[in-house]
């Protein structure tokens, strides 16, 4: 029994590994820079951990989808369809593209101190990249990296 639980657990730690970010918030008033760590799939929602400037920031963070599939028959009628109506589609078809979204994060110190940020994600290169505010009014620019 001991061994299967030994290797849920290593399972758990490998899917946590695969789906944690690097997270960089740099100063820009050139004071020092954050450094943490988000899980959760890019495109989704996730835990957020941030050092920043002796103070450790814990939170949430989710990502509101922009991705989008339209496209459009060559009919004289040049039809609008969605995904749901693809199958009756006919001609040349324009796709939009999904992965990119538009993401929020709140995130608290022990004191009471708040870090808000708002960042744009690209699920396709597992990239984000935006501004977080502390509540003192400092702002820094976000970048996560899977």
């Amino acid at each position: 029994m001991a061994g299967k639980q030994v290797l849920g657990a290593a399972l758990a730690a490998m899917l946590l590994a695969a789906c944690a970010s690097a997270v960089t918030l740099s100063s820009r008033d050139g004071g020092p820079p954050g450094v943490g760590v988000s899980t959760g799939a890019m495109a989704n929602h996730g835990l957020l951990k941030i050092a920043l400037e002796g103070k450790q920031y814990t939170g949430e963070w989710i990502v509101s989808a922009e991705g989008k599939f339209v496209g459009y028959s060559k009919s004289a009628t040049a039809k609008k369809f969605t995904q749901k109506n693809l199958a009756y589609a006919t001609g040349i078809v324009a796709a939009g593209r999904s992965g990119d979204g538009d993401g929020r994060a709140y995130a608290n110190a022990p004191d009471g101190a708040t870090l808000r940020c708002h960042f744009n994600v690209n699920s396709l290169t597992s990239a984000a990249f935006g501004l977080c505010e502390r509540n003192d009014g400092r702002v820094y620019d976000l970048t996560m990296r899977q």
